[in-house]
């Protein structure tokens, strides 16, 4: 009995093979160290369980991209201004690339009926030039050490000419057709890649703004906690020893380190701490630097203050909407649906061979 429950899975996992690839590649994407979804070789699975759901989903999104676009972001800094418009705009084109990559898809396989045999048929080709060519590097190789041993090489040159003459042969009979046919396949299997690296791209540009504005929105209260120490920098470079307001200003710069979207304010400290090196101390031209900084540090909060109150509530829900499509790429991880999926996708074997 034990012998025959062993033929009997054999039998099952040799009529379902990719039963055999599924639960381990289930766990490792559920695992603590599985890779996050942008991960290159989770991409194709990934779009193929992601495209259905922008089907599904394209009214929601639309709407949720137009709710976006109509908010008030008037309170943001400039660049927060370009970047959420640019990622917007970025988040209406994938859509419109989803469907291109369909179609470039679409056009690759209604040519692959007429390039699959041609393909074959110069593989089979070059699989046979390919042991021509070894034995004549074989036959080469024993050529010359027959030469530096002085003995007869006739036989062996006589061999390799042959040997050519037949890989002459097999190279002539190379379709005529398949010269265009490998170009014609080679643009079409590079268009449907050049629409897949694009949207990508872009589902990227679409969704790292909003995660990053938002971050920076939920570190208001830190970086409005910060208040007394940054304003307490003038003091202490007026009264202090240079060395010691040095310190101080490091101590500031470091603390910041932990909210993002300050590099301004970072790099104003910055130049104000140069100045009080001692082989280049200038209290007047540091105190001013300080000043920078600090009119930069209440220009932040106040920002931040006013996005909270009125567009951290609409930013929420429009990354909550996006989340699982356009932005999908940029998760830390894979959902339990998602690796269901990439699992599953992954289990089944890809014929690639026609690239090479």
């Amino acid at each position: 009995p034990f012998i025959l429950l062993q033929l009997l899975g054999l039998v099952i996992v040799g009529l379902f093979p990719p039963l055999v690839n599924y639960l381990p590649s289930k766990v490792y994407l559920t695992s603590e160290t599985a890779p996050p979804p942008a991960n290159p070789r989770l991409q194709l699975c990934l779009e193929e369980y992601l495209f259905p759901k922008y089907d599904i989903q394209a009214d929601a999104l639309k709407a949720s991209i137009s709710t976006m676009k109509s908010a008030d972001m008037t309170m943001l800094p400039e660049g927060q201004i370009k970047a959420m418009t640019a990622a917007l705009t970025a988040a209406s084109q994938t859509m419109p690339m989803i469907a291109e990559i369909r179609a470039s898809g679409d056009a690759l396989q209604a040519f692959l009926p007429e390039y699959r045999p041609l393909h074959s048929e110069v593989r089979d080709i070059r699989v046979q030039t390919g042991a021509i060519d070894r034995d004549l590097a074989a036959l080469e190789k024993k050529r010359r050490t027959a030469r530096r041993l002085g003995s007869d090489t006739s036989g062996i040159v006589e061999q390799m000419n042959e040997l050519k003459a037949e890989r002459q042969a097999l190279e002539q009979q190379t379709p005529a057709a398949w010269k265009t046919a490998r170009a014609q396949y080679v643009k079409l299997a590079g268009a449907e890649k050049k629409a897949r690296r694009l949207y990508r791209r872009t589902a990227d540009e679409a969704y790292e703004p909003v995660v990053a504005l938002r971050k920076s929105i939920a570190e208001t209260s830190v970086l409005a906690g910060m208040d007394g120490q940054i304003k307490a920098l003038s003091g202490t470079v007026r009264s202090a020893a240079p060395a010691d307001a040095s310190a101080a200003i490091e101590e500031v710069r470091k603390q910041l380190n932990a909210v993002s979207g300050t590099s301004k304010i970072k790099s104003a400290l910055l130049r104000s701490r140069r100045f009080l090196r001692k082989e280049n101390l200038k209290p007047a031209e540091s105190a001013k630097e300080l000043a920078a900084a600090l009119q930069l540090y209440d220009a932040e909060v106040a920002w931040r203050r006013k996005a909270e109150q009125g567009l951290a509530a609409k930013l929420a829900a429009y990354d909550e909407a996006i989340r699982g499509t356009i932005g999908a790429r940029q998760q830390a991880r894979l959902t339990e649906e998602q690796a269901d999926a990439v699992a599953d996708c992954q289990s089944h074997h890809r014929d690639i061979s026609l690239d090479f």
